[in-house]
């Protein structure tokens, strides 16, 4: 009896064995920015003092740590940073808080992994006395896209967080504003030290949906000849790159020669693609058109897009036509030009501390209004 169950204890054993490597090796969880916390600083005013923007050289075992002099954020971009994360937490009191910050650690832990660390140590300061110290620890993994590993970026990531996460929480703002209280009469308040805040998280793309009015110049030229004018309602979503999807109608006008006016086409029209400058599009539309007679027409075309023109293959067919007709099928080049009129329920979800100012068309990002996080 005892070895039975000796064996089915080892079974089960087995066979939780993936269950915990899979825990074990799941990733952090995404980013999520910490909530705005229920007091602020009873100062109006804060500033932010960089001790030490060079931490020390710490090499890790699988990967090399920056080149000397070469920084996470500079001095001015870190100082400018911090000090407008500060700014939702300031309140209407008097005098002027000085946060004094120093990167004790800011690495790439492991390229193999993406894994970086930055370590913060923050002490504040109001008229000359230390009130509080804290540090902040924010450990990322991960990539935010793109041909290079964008160490610099997600080094620059980790330092935000740190920061963030130990100086926007209530127990340091808490105690500061303890400690700018009046004191007993002969006595100095004692500097408190809070315990680190620590995080490990993932970092991943900025990503923005929004929706797109949108007017459209259309050439097709080979066999025969037609120009038209198109409206489509363009659903955008951008993450690692741009992706979308649309559908409208278009009118055009075909010529055989130029020398008159053979047909005229109404179509509905679905169209999509992915890429950023340089994307892949393809379209479908199907209608009515004629001269004499009207006969179903469809058009399919598959495209290279280049910023807001696609340039490239499409075939247009009459089904059961006309000897008149006849010969408007055939394939031809096509050209598409395109102008977003409007965006509208533009949504954006930041994925780091980072400036959020995702894609939405190329070369346009998301409106500054929706950047809140």
């Amino acid at each position: 009896m005892r070895s039975r169950s000796s064996a089915c204890v080892w079974l089960l054993s087995i066979l939780a064995w993936p269950a915990r490597a899979w825990t074990a090796d799941a990733p952090p969880p995404d980013y999520v920015r910490p909530a705005a916390p229920e007091r602020t600083f009873s100062v109006a005013r804060a500033r932010v003092v960089i001790v030490d923007a060079r931490p020390a050289a710490k090499p890790s075992e699988e990967s090399e740590s920056r080149p000397d002099g070469e920084d996470p954020l500079s001095e001015t971009q870190l100082r400018t940073v911090l000090q407008t994360r500060l700014r939702k937490a300031l309140g209407d009191g008097t005098g002027e808080l000085v946060l004094r910050v120093r990167l004790v650690e800011a690495r790439e832990l492991s390229e193999s992994t993406r894994t970086v660390r930055a370590v913060v140590d923050v002490t504040a300061q109001h008229e000359g006395r230390t009130l509080a110290s804290t540090r902040g620890v924010s450990t990322l993994v991960g990539g935010i896209g793109g041909m290079s590993p964008q160490t610099a970026e997600r080094i620059q990531a980790a330092i935000l967080d740190a920061f963030e996460r130990s100086v926007l929480r209530e127990a340091f703002i808490g105690r500061v504003n303890a400690a700018l209280g009046p004191a007993p009469a002969g006595e100095t308040p004692a500097i408190t030290t809070i315990g680190p805040a620590q995080q490990s998280w993932t970092i991943g793309y900025d990503e923005a949906s929004a929706q797109a009015h949108v007017v459209s110049g259309v050439f097709d030229g080979g066999k025969t000849y037609a120009f038209g004018a198109r409206y489509l309602h363009d659903h955008i979503h951008s993450g690692g790159g741009l992706i979308w999807g649309g559908y409208g109608a278009e009118a055009r006008v075909i010529s055989d020669d130029f020398g008159r006016l053979d047909a005229a086409a109404a179509l509905a029209i679905a169209r999509g693609g992915f890429g950023v400058e340089q994307a892949f599009s393809v379209e479908l539309g199907f209608g009515a058109g004629g001269r004499d007679d009207v006969r179903a027409i469809g058009i399919a075309g598959i495209y290279f897009t280049f910023y807001y023109v696609d340039l490239g293959f499409t075939y247009q067919l009459f089904i059961a036509p006309t000897p008149e007709l006849e010969g408007l099928s055939g394939p031809h080049f096509g050209l598409r030009v395109y102008i977003p009129v409007a965006l509208h329920r533009v949504r954006t979800s930041c994925r780091s501390p980072l400036p959020c100012d995702p894609m939405l068309l190329p070369g346009q990002h998301s409106p500054s209004n929706t950047n809140e996080r």
